[in-house]
């Protein structure tokens, strides 16, 4: 078949256009990504020319689901392959992908360059082995997702490496026994799941292996007897639940002091800097409405607690409200912490907080007093 001059040029263009289409791969003209629920999540607006190398520039920019901006920056793109970059300028993201979609390998970075977290996408979801790291390098967790649910074993370690906590997936919903660790390495917690909900008789200990609490569920539910034993191995309460309501009011209304001092003990197991000692303080007052108090400190670098302050406190009375910040402050000093140590592993002071909440009298253990419901 022989075509006109024009004919051939007008083919040369296209099957250079074309050419040119290809080149840009997946992120070649711009891209959204939007939540479940039809938010926009994700943007890439790219512009139309490459440089001399080939690559082709752009900005990417991801949202909250009230459509707030979260965070943004530049990235550059050939081939189907990209980097994105912090706004401040540092590797965020290398990508593989096609059609607006990640396909392939996967790798995110933390802005001291050292890897945050990696993997393979399949049309644009997760899949296959997972692994995340913290900023120091240390593995954090890892795992296996199947179209972008997490299935099967997953492990997550705490900074020193050793484990936090092992959970089975089936279809990202927790599946078997399900078992959390101190940082000594004892037992916190073994619980077993069933489609996502706990069920059977799930425990916790202290981080001297001593029981602290033990409960029957059925589906997800508190059904059945449960118990709270202080660290010395004295039963604080027991009490009977049915289908998740708790009966025997009389038992409940002779342990609502015991509740309420109960509020002092924060949970030892946990990957935030936590204490290694939970003292708990008299209360020596009933409190009629409920309140709260928010203490900041500094953690030094042997771990005991300095310079603290109260930085709000919400209560009904003046009268309460002075005798709980100080007894917050009390509380404060006498916690003990892990050592703060930064990616080099040397010893520094930290800044933290803790909030105490203290029960209303007639009300449900979980009641928030107004005012006191964010931190």
């Amino acid at each position: 078949m022989v075509y006109s001059k024009s004919v051939k040029r007008t083919l040369t263009l296209t099957i250079a256009i074309l050419a040119l289409l290809m080149s840009m791969g997946a992120w070649g003209e711009s891209c959204n990504n939007f939540y479940d629920t039809g938010e926009l999540k994700e943007s890439h607006i790219t512009e139309e020319s490459p440089d001399e190398e080939g690559w082709y520039s752009g900005v990417w920019k991801s949202f909250l689901k009230n459509g707030e901006l979260k965070s943004q920056g530049k990235y550059l793109y050939k081939n189907n392959f990209k980097k994105a970059y912090y706004e401040t300028g540092e590797l965020y993201v290398e990508a593989y992908g096609v059609d607006c979609l990640n396909e392939g390998s996967y790798k995110q970075y933390w802005k001291n360059g050292t890897i945050k977290g990696g993997g393979m996408y399949e049309k644009g979801k997760t899949t296959g082995l997972w692994k995340f790291y913290f900023e120091n390098g240390i593995l954090s967790r890892e795992g296996n997702y199947v179209d972008e649910q997490r299935d099967g074993f997953w492990k997550n370690y705490y900074e020193n490496s050793s484990i936090y906590s092992e959970f089975n997936y089936l279809l990202d919903k927790k599946e078997g026994r399900a078992k959390t660790y101190h940082r000594n390495g004892e037992l916190c917690s073994n619980n077993l799941y069933e489609n996502g909900k706990l069920i059977g008789s799930a425990k916790k200990f202290y981080n001297n292996g001593q029981i602290e609490y033990e409960q029957a569920y059925v589906d997800g539910k508190k059904h059945g007897l449960g118990a709270r034993v202080d660290s010395d191995g004295t039963y604080l309460w027991v009490a009977k639940y049915e289908n998740g309501k708790w009966l025997d009011k009389e038992s409940r209304a002779k342990n609502t002091f015991l509740f309420r001092k109960m509020q002092y003990t924060k949970p030892q197991c946990g990957r935030h800097l936590e204490p290694i000692n939970a003292p708990k303080i008299r209360i020596t007052e009933f409190i009629q409405d409920g309140g709260c108090v928010v203490l900041d400190f500094i953690i030094n670098q042997e771990g005991m607690t300095e310079d603290i302050k109260v930085r709000n406190s919400v209560f009904p009375s003046r009268v309460y409200k002075n005798s709980f910040e100080n007894n917050g402050k009390k509380f404060i000093k006498k916690l003990e912490y892990p050592i703060p140590r930064n990616k080099e592993g040397n010893p520094v002071s930290m800044k933290a907080a803790y909030k105490l909440h203290f029960n209303a009298m007639g009300k449900k253990p979980n009641y928030v007093f107004p005012g006191c419901e964010s931190d």
